[in-house]
């Protein structure tokens, strides 16, 4: 079975997927990979001021790492939320993007009336039904 792996290039740079217009980024400054199921996976380029994993306990340099939408990142000396990146992603690829897994960080799980289980589009924001896709983007 052939995995849809899609790749989505971060930096400085007018030929980079998500551009970003500040100087401590760099040119080439990350690749943001969007994975078979929906999970992403960050990989730093030997960036000159790094890619930082935001915590509530302090910030965490990373070269490698499995992150959800939930997470915000520091590029250089930039604040992105996985999130916003993910909507600069939609906004220029429409087709190109898949749903973030519904099991991770993302995913706000909320009570509806009865027993049915609803989480947060980790696109839209929208509420939808597990496992089911989002009323207000399709996905």
């Amino acid at each position: 079975m052939k995995t849809k792996e899609r790749k989505f290039t971060i930096g400085r740079a007018g030929d980079c997927d998500i551009v970003l217009a500040d100087e401590t980024v760099s040119r080439h400054h990350a690749v943001l990979w969007i994975l078979d199921g929906g999970n992403l996976f960050l990989t730093d380029n030997d960036s000159r001021n790094g890619t930082f994993l935001l915590q509530s306990n302090g910030q965490r340099r990373i070269r490698q790492e499995l992150i959800s939408s939930a997470d915000t990142l520091l590029l250089g000396s930039m604040k992105k939320s996985v999130k916003d990146l993910l909507v600069a992603i939609r906004a220029k690829f429409p087709c190109g993007l898949g749903a973030p897994s519904e099991s991770g960080a993302v995913a706000q799980v909320e009570r509806a009336r009865g027993k049915e289980r609803r989480v947060r589009c980790g696109h839209c924001g929208a509420i939808k039904k597990i496992g089911s896709p989002c009323p207000e983007c399709n996905l």
